[in-house]
Formats: C-alpha cells, sequence, structure tokens
C-alpha cells in the first residue's frame, strides 16, 4: 500500500496536534498582540522542534525505502512539516522581545537548517533514484540540527511563572508521603539528551553501512562478470567512504557529548537532589551495592514477592544511559523486538505511582507503573489485591 501524499496524522504526536490547536487560539488577531507576550515564543519555538523532528523522520523514511514511489511520498510530507517548522519559528521570532537575544539567535540559525533542509528535500524529489536516496541522507543531518537549534531556542525563550496553587490541608487520617523532588532542565540537560541522541543515530547508520558492505564484500568475492564486478567495487568503495564520515562524525559528537557530560557530573557533585535520598527512590528495593549506578543493570532477574516497576520505555536497540537524564537505578529486559527499560523497584503502589510521575517530569512522558509477582507480570488490579492481604 502507497502511504499517503498529505501527512500521515497518525504518527504526529496527540501533545503536537493539541498544541497546534492551542496555538491556533492564540494565534487570533496574532497581529495585535504586543511583542515579547508571556511565554508564546517558547511555545512557538517547541512547536517548531516538534514539526522539525517529523520532518526528520520521514526524510529517514524516504533513504531507507526501497520503494521510489514511496520515497516521494515521504519527502513530500517531510517537506509539509519542514514548512510548519519554518512558519512556527517566524511567530517565535515575531512575539519575542527585547531580551531574547540568546533565543532569537539559536531561531535563526533553526529557521536557516530547515529552509536549506527544504531545498534538499526539492532537489532530491527531482533527482534519480540514486542521487534521490544520498540527499535524503545528508538532508537528515541538517533536519537534526534544526531541532537541536530549535530546542535551544526555546529553552531560551522567557516563559510564564505558574501560579502557585494553595496548599489543601492534609487530613489527619492522612499517611505522609514521601516528597518527590523535580529535577530542574537546564541547557546542559538539553545537549545532553540531544547528542545522545545524534550519537545513537550516527552509531545506527554506521552498523547499517557495515551490513550492507558486508554483503556487497559477499558478492564480489563470487561475482566473475568484470562489469558487474567494477559495479560492486565502486558501490563498496562509496560505503567506505561512507563508513569514514561517520567515524569522524561520532568522535566530534561523542566527545561532546563526553564534554557536557563532564560539565553535568561537576554541576551534581555537590548537589543534594542528586543523592536520591528526598525522593520515592530511596524505597527502591536491592539498592545497586555501588549507591545509585549510572549504568543500566541488563536482564537482571527480580526477586520473588509482589514488585512494582516504573516503565520508561522500548526501544529497537540499546540505548546508552545518557538518554535517561541521570535516572537511576535503571534496569533493561531483552524482549521481542527491542530492549524494555523501567527504573526503581518498589512493593508499593504508592511508591511507584510518585515515582512515575517524577520521571514524567523529566521529560519521559511515556512512563507507565507495572507490575510482578515471583517474577511474572500481573496487572496492576491483581497487584493490588495482593498488596491488600
Amino acid at each position: 500500500m502507497i502511504p499517503p501524499k498529505t501527512p500521515d496524522f497518525k504518527r504526529f504526536s496527540v501533545s503536537l496536534l493539541l498544541g497546534w490547536a492551542l496555538l491556533a487560539g492564540i494565534s487570533t488577531g496574532f497581529a495585535q498582540v504586543q511583542k515579547g507576550r508571556c511565554g508564546l515564543s517558547k511555545q512557538f519555538a517547541i512547536l517548531s522542534a516538534k514539526s522539525a523532528d517529523m520532518a526528520y523522520e520521514y526524510i529517514r523514511d524516504a533513504h531507507f525505502t526501497t520503494n521510489p514511489v514511496w520515497a516521494d511520498h515521504y519527502l513530500d510530507t517531510a517537506r509539509y512539516y519542514t514548512e510548519q517548522s519554518i512558519d512556527a519559528m517566524d511567530s517565535a521570532i515575531y512575539a519575542a522581545g527585547d531580551s531574547d537575544v540568546i533565543a532569537l539567535g539559536h531561531a535563526r540559525i533553526s529557521k536557516n537548517y530547515n529552509m536549506e533542509t527544504r531545498r534538499s528535500v526539492f532537489a532530491a524529489k527531482a533527482s534519480d533514484w540514486n542521487r534521490k536516496r544520498e540527499i535524503a541522507e545528508e538532508a537528515t543531518f541538517i533536519s537534526a540540527n534544526a531541532v537541536v537549534e530549535a530546542y535551544h531556542a526555546s529553552f531560551y525563550f522567557s516563559g510564564c511563572k505558574e501560579k502557585e496553587t494553595p496548599k489543601e490541608p492534609e487530613k489527619k487520617d492522612s499517611v505522609p508521603q514521601t516528597p518527590v523532588v523535580q529535577k530542574p532542565i537546564t541547557k546542559l540537560d538539553v545537549d545532553q539528551t540531544l547528542f545522545a541522541l545524534l550519537t545513537e543515530h550516527i552509531n545506527e547508520k554506521s552498523a547499517e553501512t557495515k551490513s550492507e558492505l558486508a554483503r556487497l564484500n559477499s558478492q564480489i568475492s563470487v561475482e566473475k562478470d568484470p562489469a558487474k564486478l567494477a559495479k560492486l567495487q565502486e558501490q563498496a568503495r562509496k560505503l567506505m567512504e561512507k563508513e569514514k564520515e561517520y567515524v569522524t562524525k561520532n568522535k566530534s559528537v561523542s566527545d561532546k557529548l563526553n564534554q557536557i557530560n563532564t560539565q553535568i557530573e561537576a554541576r551534581d557533585k555537590n548537589n543534594t537532589s542528586a543523592n536520591n535520598e528526598s525522593t520515592v527512590f530511596a524505597k527502591t528495593m536491592n539498592r545497586p551495592p555501588d549507591q545509585w549506578n549510572k549504568q543500566i543493570v541488563m536482564d537482571s532477574e527480580l526477586p520473588e514477592g509482589l514488585i512494582y516497576q516504573v516503565q520508561v520505555g522500548v526501544y529497537k536497540n540499546a540505548i546508552s544511559p545518557q538518554l535517561f537524564k541521570g535516572l537511576t537505578p535503571l534496569y533493561g529486559k531483552t524482549v521481542p523486538g527491542g530492549v524494555s527499560y523501567s527504573t526503581g523497584m518498589f512493593d508499593h503502589l504508592a511508591d511507584a505511582t510518585q515515582a512515575k510521575t517524577y520521571v514524567k517530569s523529566m521529560g519521559l512522558a511515556d512512563a507507565f507503573v507495572v507490575a510482578y509477582y515471583n517474577k511474572k507480570k500481573i496487572s496492576i488490579a491483581e497487584a493490588q489485591k495482593l498488596e491488600k492481604k
């Protein structure tokens, strides 16, 4: 089945759709809005980043598909999201205040990357099949830069402080809960996540290139036709050049990520919140011997009895710990189709629910509570019954 030429909104996040609806209402009579309106630039910059990220995904699809017709449809969809990203960033720039100098710098860089992405998409559509894939591959890196710069712009744009809601008086019968300390997100945290994602992307592309190169070398070893052999050798040569580029890019990105991690470790060295004693994670069972280990514990055996964990996500390939923003303890489990990641290990649902709230506050919005009994997964309803016994 040929993918639709119009954007596939099923792949577009619900939050982004709601964002468009919200901003559509805010934008009514936008010409009359004064520059610097509280939080408006930040919202548009985030919207621009999400649109650019969707464009990036579709450009990748265009590069990896083996069907030229599908590739053109993917490129059309990528162009749509790129233009949406440009429009959103234009709105962010228009609504910026005089103090948003740094944010405006990142915003304009992101817009320029998006415009370059759009030109690449047009060029790819007008090219033959082989050149189309090459241009699409180049465009993925350009689009990734647009995403990074847009998120940086959103970080620097001034936002609105939420009004404090009065606390309800505690009931005398209520049991005091462990406070959930939300980790403040800084530019270093944003950089850490983005560069970690970029590292994963480069490693993934490098692995695909090596696999394709191995396949070509296998064909070269048995090919007898001189003309076909020369063609295969030329393809292998180009792949080897690509692999060298990935090695260079990976070193550059890894060096930057190491610098960021060093800065974060220095920042958090004397931060009491890093100890986790003031959070619900202090109640985690089977605490690692080296306290809060930053490494992921893979395929460890669960203890007997009732256990709750917070599942963070399921990924096709193994993920570096940096993507989880310092969250510990982390557990990885090999499952069909990828690796499932969870954090914490609790014997009460209330503690696991608090942990889920904390995890979501760090930007890992898909987190949810899972339960196990005697090492077997059970429903939350079953777990609650067992907990009451």
